[in-house]
């Protein structure tokens, strides 16, 4: 989904100052192998919309767009597996949040 064949065959060869993004996408070292598959598998639990645009964001050549977006999934993913409900993109009195965590059943939230 995220490093489709088509995405990894558009990257030029990694270069010592490569984006992030093409860094983590070319690499095939454990390490680096184990993130994109956690990556991949919270990015497919996503809604539509917000898996297109954190898909985006995570090939992006541009380091910030990467790396906020990596670290959104990560928070989405250490979130989710302690049973918590995470909802993305919420409207609130502030603007928007990207991530809006609520203990299930509880109606709290944490922001």
């Amino acid at each position: 989904m995220i490093y489709t064949a088509e995405c990894l065959a558009s990257l030029p060869p990694l270069r010592r100052r490569s984006p992030r993004a093409h860094n983590i996408a070319l690499r095939t070292d454990l390490p680096i192998k184990r993130l994109k598959e956690v990556l991949e598998k919270y990015v497919a639990e996503m809604p539509a919309p917000d898996r297109a645009k954190v898909t985006a964001r995570l090939q992006s050549s541009n380091d910030e767009c990467f790396i906020s977006a990596k670290y959104g999934v990560l928070l989405y993913a250490f979130f989710r597996s302690r049973g918590w409900t995470v909802e993305l993109n919420v409207p609130v009195a502030s603007g928007n949040a990207d991530l809006l965590v609520r203990a299930d059943g509880t109606g709290s939230s944490l922001r």
